[in-house]
């Protein structure tokens, strides 16, 4: 289950969903990726943070025999200036900060690292991106399926503008 993307544009307030899976589509490359070195992971995860609210977080990756997990968050965007995927990471960990202590407590974990993972919708790689995927032994042919599944994703948004938007 992916969540519901909406975007405005000249004509009101359009779904987007099924014409562009490609964040979902990442998501589940990463998570599938992960489970092949051996992680449990865990989509789609709801949970609720300090002060009451609901959150859901992408993932969560556990290592085999570990007390420590990862959240996991990637993120299609529009590259705009080069300090950006640094700038969603630190967006993330804020957004899940208030959450860790449930998941330390559902999970039965001493701790948990927020990950804010930015993929370039027009196929860059940015550094926290490739060092993510060194960090956790996925090669080069894993970065560039993910880059061109968020290409794809852009041009299929693209091609809905132009032919399916009046």
């Amino acid at each position: 289950m992916t969540s519901l993307m909406l975007h405005r544009c000249r004509t009101g307030v359009i779904n987007l969903q099924r014409w562009w899976q490609s964040p979902s589509a990442a998501i589940t490359m990463i998570a599938e990726a992960l489970r092949k070195k051996g992680l449990t992971v865990h989509e789609e995860v709801h949970g609720i943070s300090q002060v009451g609210s609901c959150r859901r977080i992408d993932m969560l990756a556990i290592p085999p025999g570990s007390t420590s997990a990862y959240i996991i968050d990637p993120t299609v965007r529009f590259e705009a200036q080069e300090q950006q995927p640094a700038e969603v990471h630190i967006e993330k960990c804020r957004i899940y900060e208030s959450t860790v202590p449930f998941y330390l407590e559902k999970y039965h974990l001493t701790s948990i690292e927020a990950i804010g993972l930015m993929v370039g919708a027009r196929g860059t790689k940015p550094r926290l991106f490739v060092s993510f995927c060194k960090k956790f032994q996925l090669n080069n042919d894993f970065i560039r399926d993910v880059s061109l599944t968020a290409i794809r994703g852009s041009l299929a948004i693209l091609k809905y503008h132009l032919y399916f938007v009046s």
